[in-house]
């Protein structure tokens, strides 16, 4: 039979150890409580193995009490950085970004946007569509700030023939601010536009100073007032006043000189889309009155195209006239597709004929012609329902009434910016859809070299252009 370690340990000891006296040998050995130990070398040496292991056992138990405190602590330590209310993470941060329209980031651990709030007025244009909001929350950092330049671009607040500036000022310990500055500056090459991008870590104080309202003493004093902030300037700005403090400041943001603005930079550029829906609306027409006079249409009365297409059995229609039928289901689907809009029944699109008519054309040509304020004062329902019929949702003559609540002044400052944002759109849309030839990198390098030598630095060209 195989011996086990232990036999085999006590038997090569027995050949090292020299044999000793009897004496010795059965000499008893008093321990520290004066118990008798075992008298044998054999039976001592059990005994120290023995008591080896026990001591090896208890001291394996007390490393895992430690190991299970240490643990213990630093389970409770990560899940307080991270749940505990007003604890934020130091991988949090927060970004800037000034062009015209100002904007904040505040961005999670991994860099993805958890709030944008805008920085002035300029910034609700933007900020007002739930849409284009949405096209910056939850995205990588650096993927929001060129989306937010893109919308900017497109209303003109970036200069796209002779040049401009962009600053992107970073808060965050733990942060690549080069990484949204070659991502703003491969965006401004690949459109054929020479834009400057400044990108530098600054400090909270250096951060709230360029924002101006903006106090905050440490990074997560910033990020707890940027997630708790309101994404619209406006929101921001009417926190805390009175009515009347209230009326004043619509007074001076939606002026009526600017509505009036805003609505003849619509309806002149809507002018060629008008004349456009009014050649659709008129196919539609016709083929309408093919089918209420068609002699296979079922219908006794309410012959018109709507009222028969809800009719659910339609396989005794004869073959020419379910042609007709499909035939204006695409008419209408593809109308509705390119003016979103939907046409529901014979009286909707009797209104919208109404609306697109020759009539209503030369109406609204001989307003613009001579657009002083005193015609659009006399024309707002006429100008609401040309606003309609190019989707732009606006009560014009509640728009330039002063509203009596917050809820009103909200609601009026949202309807009016992004009737503004419209507007601005159709101006630059052409300058922003212009062709241009890519720009490639040693040529943007060569573009900041030669700002540098007129301005000194590209600090001083950035505060110039935003002057």
């Amino acid at each position: 039979m195989k011996k086990s370690w232990q036999e085999n340990w006590i038997k090569e000891l027995d050949e090292r150890v020299p044999a000793l006296n009897a004496d010795v040998v059965n000499a008893p050995i008093v321990t520290k409580n004066n118990a008798v130990a075992p008298k044998t070398i054999k039976q001592r040496a059990a005994t120290a193995l023995s008591n080896l292991m026990s001591r090896m056992r208890e001291k394996r138990r007390s490393m895992l009490r430690v190991t299970a405190v240490v643990a213990t602590f630093l389970l409770l330590f990560i899940t307080s950085s991270v749940a505990v209310p007003g604890l934020v993470p130091y991988e949090m941060g927060a970004f800037a970004l000034e062009i015209n329209p100002r904007a904040v980031f505040a961005v999670d651990r991994n860099g993805i946007v958890t709030s944008v709030v805008a920085g002035n007025t300029d910034a609700d244009v933007i900020l007002a569509s739930d849409k284009r909001k949405n096209a910056m929350r939850g995205k990588p950092v650096a993927q929001a700030m060129t989306a937010f330049v893109d919308y900017a671009t497109q209303l003109g607040f970036l200069d796209m023939e002779t040049g401009d500036a962009v600053r992107v000022s970073m808060c965050k310990q733990d942060g690549d601010v080069m990484e949204i500055r070659n991502s703003l500056v491969e965006y401004f090459c690949e459109k054929g536009v020479y834009v400057a991008v400044l990108a530098e870590e600054v400090s909270v104080q250096t951060f709230c100073d360029r924002m101006g309202e903006m106090n905050s003493s440490t990074l997560q004093e910033l990020i707890k007032a940027l997630d708790g902030s309101p994404v619209l300037y406006a929101e921001q700005e009417v926190k805390g006043k009175t009515v009347a403090q209230m009326q004043a400041m619509y007074q001076e943001a939606v002026k009526p000189e600017e509505v009036k603005t805003s609505v003849e930079s619509l309806l002149t550029h809507a002018l060629e889309f008008i004349e456009e829906r009014e050649n659709s609306l008129q196919e539609i027409a016709e083929l309408n009155e093919m089918i209420k006079k068609d002699e296979d249409n079922p219908k006794l009365i309410w012959k018109d195209y709507w009222s028969v297409s809800k009719i659910k059995d339609q396989e005794n229609f004869t073959l020419r006239f379910k042609l007709l039928m499909q035939a204006m289901e695409i008419l209408v689907k593809e109308h509705e597709i390119k003016y979103n809009v939907t046409i529901n029944s014979e009286m909707e699109f009797k209104a919208l004929q109404w609306t697109g008519s020759s009539d209503f054309l030369s109406e609204l040509a001989c307003l613009l012609a001579d657009f002083s304020m005193e015609v659009f004062n006399g024309s707002t329902k006429f100008l609401t329902e040309a606003l309609a019929f190019i989707g732009v949702d606006v009560d014009l003559m509640e728009i330039c009434q002063t509203p009596e609540n917050k809820e009103e002044y909200l609601e009026k400052t949202k309807s009016f910016q992004e009737m503004r944002y419209r507007s601005l759109r159709a101006t630059y849309l052409y300058t922003y859809e212009t062709d241009r030839e890519e720009i490639s990198a040693a040529d943007y390098e060569s573009y900041l070299q030669s700002i540098c030598q007129e301005y000194g630095s590209l600090e001083a060209y950035w505060q110039v252009k935003s002057a």
